[in-house]
């Protein structure tokens, strides 16, 4: 996605958009599991080491953040398309029930 975005012949400003839950189970024994202290360090790494998270096994991430947890492979998918380094803007995360909302705002420091 990134090399596509690129490689467009003139200068764009590029939004990209993921969303999934990054900790939750709405079904089985672990049902109404929610895992704030991963969600926010996934978060954190998302910007800030992303390749430590991208081998992390499908169990892993379910025993981490339930079932739903694998979800954060779309968060995965875009910030792959963006720069190498990424600076903060904006970060939330609220768990009004059993899943929580978690939104951050990143932009690219500088282009590969």
């Amino acid at each position: 996605m990134r090399k596509a975005i690129l490689s467009y012949p003139e200068n764009l400003k590029v939004a990209i958009v993921a969303s999934g839950g990054l900790s939750h189970q709405v079904h089985g024994e672990r049902d109404g599991v929610n895992n704030a202290p991963w969600a926010l360090r996934f978060m954190e790494r998302l910007e800030k080491d992303p390749e430590s998270i991208t081998n992390i096994t499908a169990a892993e991430y379910a025993r981490l953040g339930g079932w739903e947890g694998g979800e954060v492979l779309m968060r995965l998918i875009m910030r792959g398309a963006m720069a190498s380094r990424v600076r903060k803007l904006h970060q939330s995360y609220y768990l009004p029930s059993m899943t929580a909302i978690g939104t951050a705002i990143s932009e690219d420091v500088a282009t590969d």
